[in-house]
């Protein structure tokens, strides 16, 4: 763990809708679900095999993987970049690394802890826009 950061359970759920380019599914963080969806211009499975960790920044990946955010509280979650780079983080690679090979699954949950040192972060998440609780 971090020294001075703040140990918070993640649970990350997809389900693949299209193969290689359309996934559903959640991020349960501080108690509150946000639902996704994701698309892939370009297709996982070339993804994984073409070097996608040398993308450098945000703006890169969000040319080739379109992510939008709802709630239960609203149907779609308006992202500063960011918040964007906090939940493509948090999906982009899972989808990859579980999706790569050309096998259909159907979906894939995921529990685990992130660490977050960052007050900026937990204030973002915190919005009433998320409602997460810390």
């Amino acid at each position: 763990m971090l020294e001075n950061a703040r140990e918070i359970a993640v649970e990350r759920c997809v389900t693949q809708l299209i193969e290689d380019s359309f996934y559903k599914g959640y991020l349960k963080i501080g108690g509150m679900q946000i639902d996704y969806e994701a698309t892939f211009l370009i297709p996982v499975s070339k993804l994984h095999t073409s070097g996608w960790k040398s993308l450098k920044c945000i703006a890169e990946v969000r040319k080739i993987f379109q992510l939008t955010l709802s709630s239960k509280d609203s149907n779609f979650i308006e992202m500063s970049d960011d918040e964007a780079g906090f939940f493509i983080g948090m999906l982009f690679s899972f989808i990859i690394e579980n999706f790569s090979e050309s096998v259909f699954t159907v979906s894939i949950i995921h529990n685990s802890k992130i660490y977050v040192k960052d007050d900026k972060l937990i204030n973002i998440l915190s919005d009433k826009k998320y409602g997460c609780k810390f």
